[in-house]
């Protein structure tokens, strides 16, 4: 249940109590007729009168109404019918079935689900038996109303159902006759294709081919590769789905359609089994060495301000000195980008920039709002005289740099993040009025001048405000913008500006919330802007975000804070107000979940921390610690995992300062150290003491993303001082990918920092093999996994914590005589062991029959099997019984 719907319900039980037990009773039907409402009225609540009916059909529970009926929202009915009683639900039920057994099957179907979901655990026999017979109806041929119906009605059935395998076989099928088959990886809840998927795939998705090949590190797809070469058939579906079996492991990938892509693999041994969603089987074999070109690949992240670009090569290349990378715009026009970390020397000969001995780089590019591409181009030669590889070059996708990727838009600042900063004699930009090149500031701006144009109210509540562009702003909206003020005591006699608009102080809290809530023109609030911009005139520092959320549930919620913090309550009602979640779906099926502070237990750090725990591929973070202890306490259990962990975390005050976290390793700056180094802003020393914005994000680049943003604290104080918010947003991967970009360039602007944790060092000399080596394993390697999105399947599976082994290092003369003598101590022990596996290795399997396929030699052979229809584990073959026998047959040949 949710905030929200709890809310809606108390609203209405206060205006009318007998309203909410109607629409309890109601509450089984999909959509409540007049006929039905006045039925149940009459027989169930004989006392009420029809004002009973109106007080519903008008009430805030009703999502849609029409002249036909009207419709509750679902978080709505399923608060309701959790609270019907067993006799009262039974009676309500027989009154829904009888007057709508004129409804089409479907629909009797799916409020015969909200009935049977009041005892789940009592009716789960009868669940699956109506949803496996709705799935056989939907994958016989023709039947695109059924395919409709299920993806509308999916989603409004109780979570409960919707965790069934029944269900999770409709949304499937549904989805793939819709054209959604960029959603099917969320259907898959293991590592492995469960085997009914074969059974729902329609049968005229043509499919296609998608090129295989063996590399020394992995497996290599690529959807470019036509017929030529080795090469097997998906279902041409967005991604393309395959199961990869070797060594007993099996993990799911998805490849994009125009997007070659690398996966480690955990084994060098045995034969690899490739599964499609069809259920056809190829089986890989290892035969002889692969091919011998080593093969280049890249893929690119952009937000509204900079890009990530990170490449990965199957294999080293003898004498290679680096990459250069060549960014290259819509038009065509290319252009090399610079290398931060090195310093070009005057014995260099060449036409482009130091090349990158490593495999990510971070670009910035001068035109906002635009797509790139970036070509990745090895380089060789000599040191003095460099010499691109072109032959080898890969070119990423086009990347947008735009902030505009559905109801929610996130923005950062712009200043010199992935750039060298100026040491304290060369430059301190000292000039007192404020940076206005921000895509943070500028967004906050042209949100105030669509709602002044636009004539709408305005509610804000900020912790300063003495910015005069910004105060000049506010004026032009008169009375129609309303402004509270939230900040300690002792910064309130600062604040001269703004006085005719702020209806409101809060200065005996330390309040770190922030947010603006603009209106439509009827007044009803539509857009909320969230974020930490200096509402003064002090440069935005780089850590600065903002988030403008449009939607109406959330710019509501927000807008009752606001009128919490206007009315002054005391803390207990405070306290009750902020408690429990609020938690909205938004139009891009992302979740997004509200929590205000401070409550009666706990800052929010309980669950960011559970959050976090839950990491399956890595965290990445931009935080404020005002109170012990550091993040690095939280992150470490994650890096023993192999999860990948980079960001930066200020401690404002004495004894503070930064901390960065790269390469599963941390640094530690004290702030005596940053006193002394300047950039363009002025002293990276001037850290914000009144705020503490977060953001953190966690496997940015798999199926359920998060993204935790809000002013809310990370240390262990059981109860804030101040007032501050913590939101919540899952499963929107777009917005997950902005913000790992954001935190990616500031790990990279703070590691490039003057005295701090290296220095400029010239251009690389070294063309050995060892440099690619030490950037394509270890921490150095799980960083580049995790970018290439190939981390995490690895890991799940029981691969070990770094995609590739560490390389071997030389140990002193002294520890190699000590492990001497432990080695012959010990030989009996070892002898007995190989001994034991060796016999275990001979027990095998009963092999399935398999038809081999003749294909061009490739270094490698590929083998087909096509999977029985009762195969699989009893769990997964018992849902296929629902399904026609007549079309699982069809599907087969």
């Amino acid at each position: 249940m949710t905030d929200d719907a709890a809310r809606r319900i108390s609203r209405l039980s206060a205006q009318n109590a007998q309203a909410v037990d109607l629409a309890r009773l109601l509450s089984f039907a999909t959509l409540i007729d007049p006929a039905l409402m006045r039925a149940t009225r009459l027989e169930m609540l004989p006392s009420a009168d029809v004002g009973v009916e109106v007080d519903l059909w008008f009430s805030t529970l009703v999502q849609t109404r029409s002249r036909d009926g009207i419709v509750l929202f679902p978080e709505v009915a399923e608060n309701l019918r959790a609270g019907l009683a067993r006799p009262d639900a039974e009676r309500a039920w027989r009154i829904v079935e009888r007057l709508h057994d004129f409804l089409p099957p479907a629909v009797q179907l799916e409020e015969r689900l909200n009935f049977l979901s009041t005892d789940v655990a009592k009716n789960r026999t009868e669940i699956e038996q109506l949803l496996h017979s709705a799935v056989s109806a939907l994958i016989a041929p023709q039947r695109d109303d059924v395919a409709n119906w299920a993806g509308r009605a999916i989603r409004r059935l109780a979570p409960s159902i919707r965790a069934t395998e029944g269900a999770t076989m409709l949304a499937a099928a549904s989805d793939l006759r819709l054209g959604r088959s960029g959603t099917l990886k969320q259907y898959i809840h293991s590592d492995a294709i469960p085997d009914w998927f074969s059974s729902i795939v329609p049968s005229g998705l043509k499919p296609v081919t998608l090129g295989v090949s063996l590399a020394s590190e992995g497996l290599i797809f690529d959807p470019l590769a036509g017929d030529a070469g080795t090469h097997i058939t998906v279902p041409d579906t967005h991604p393309r789905l395959v199961e990869i079996r070797a060594g007993g492991r099996t993990q799911v990938v998805a490849v994009e359609a125009k997007t070659p892509l690398h996966v480690p693999l955990w084994t060098d041994r045995g034969s690899i089994e490739l599964t499609t969603i069809d259920g056809e089987t190829f089986v890989l074999e290892r035969t002889g060495a692969g091919p011998s070109q080593s093969r280049l690949f890249g893929k690119v992240y952009a937000n509204c301000n900079q890009m990530v670009i990170v490449w990965h090569m199957d294999r080293p290349i003898k004498e290679l000195l680096g990459f250069a990378i060549e960014r290259v715009d819509e038009s065509g026009e290319s252009e090399f980008i610079s290398n931060p970390a090195v310093q070009r020397t005057g014995e260099t000969q060449s036409a482009f920039p130091p090349p990158f001995q490593r495999y990510i780089a971070i670009d910035r590019p001068p035109r906002r709002q635009a797509r790139y591409a970036y070509r990745i181009i090895p380089v060789g030669g000599t040191p003095r005289n460099f010499a691109l590889l072109r032959a080898l070059e890969t070119q990423t996708e086009k990347a947008d740099m735009t902030e505009q990727r559905g109801p929610i838009s996130v923005f950062f600042t712009i200043n010199n993040a992935g750039q060298r900063p100026s040491t304290p004699r060369d430059a301190i930009d000292t000039s007192p009025g404020p940076v206005s090149g921000s895509e943070l500031r500028q967004a906050v701006l042209s949100l105030l001048e669509t709602a002044f144009v636009r004539r709408t109210e305005l509610y804000a509540a900020l912790p300063n405000l003495t910015d005069p562009e910004l105060i000049a702003t506010l004026r032009r909206f008169g009375s129609r913008a309303q402004i509270i003020m939230m900040q300690p005591e002792s910064e309130t006699r600062s604040n001269k500006y703004g006085e005719g608009q702020v209806v409101g102080r809060r200065t005996d809290l330390g309040t770190t919330t922030s947010f603006i809530v603009t209106c439509d023109s009827k007044g009803a609030p539509r857009t909320v802007w969230i974020g930490n911009l200096q509402w003064a005139p002090h440069p935005d520092r780089l850590d600065s975000s903002g988030l403008i959320i449009e939607d109406q549930a959330i710019a509501e919620r927000y807008l009752r804070q606001w009128q919490l913090f206007r009315s002054d309550p005391s803390r207990s009602t405070t306290q009750t107000n902020n408690a429990g979640l609020n938690q909205f779906f938004l139009s891009d099926r992302s979740n997004v979940q509200v929590q205000f502070l401070p409550q009666g237990r706990g800052n929010g750090s309980d669950i960011v921390r559970s959050l976090m725990m839950r990491a399956r591929t890595g965290v990445l973070f931009a935080t404020v610690i005002d109170v012990a202890p550091s993040i690095a306490r939280e992150v470490a259990p994650l890096r023993q995992r192999g999860v990948y962990v980079a960001g930066i975390e200020r401690s404002p005050g004495r004894g503070g300062g930064l901390r960065i976290f790269q390469h599963q390793t941390e640094t530690f700056v004290p702030s005596t150290r940053l006193s002394s180094i300047s950039d363009s802003l002025g002293k990276v020393s001037d850290l914000p003491r009144s705020r503490s914005v977060q953001l953190i994000v966690i496997d940015p680049f798999t199926d359920s993303p998060v993204v935790i943003t809000g002013s809310f604290t990370l240390g262990e104080a059981a109860i804030p001082k101040g007032n501050s918010d913590l939101l919540i947003i899952e499963g929107n991967r777009n917005l997950a990918e902005q913000c790992a970009v954001h935190i990616r360039g500031l790990v990279e602007y703070y590691t490039h920092l003057p005295r701090t944790v290296r220095a400029s060092k010239p251009a690389p000399s070294r063309s050995d093999a060892r440099w690619q080596e030490e950037q394509r394993r270890g921490a150095r390697g799980l960083e580049i996994s995790f970018w290439m999105g190939t981390l995490g399947a690895a890991t799940e599976a029981g691969a070990p914590l770094d995609p590739v082994a560490p390389a071997a290092q030389k140990e002193p003369a002294s520890r190699q005589k000590k492990a001497s003598r432990r080695t012959k101590a010990k030989a009996k022990p070892k002898t007995q062991t190989k001994a034991k596996t060796k016999t275990k290795a001979k027990t095998k399997t009963p092999a399935a029959k398999k038809r081999v396929v003749q294909t061009p030699p490739f270094q490698s052979k590929v083998r087909t099997k096509k999977t029985k229809a009762g195969g699989g584990a009893s769990s997964r073959s018992s849902g296929r019984r629902w399904l026609s026998k007549k079309s699982a047959k069809k599907k087969r040949k």
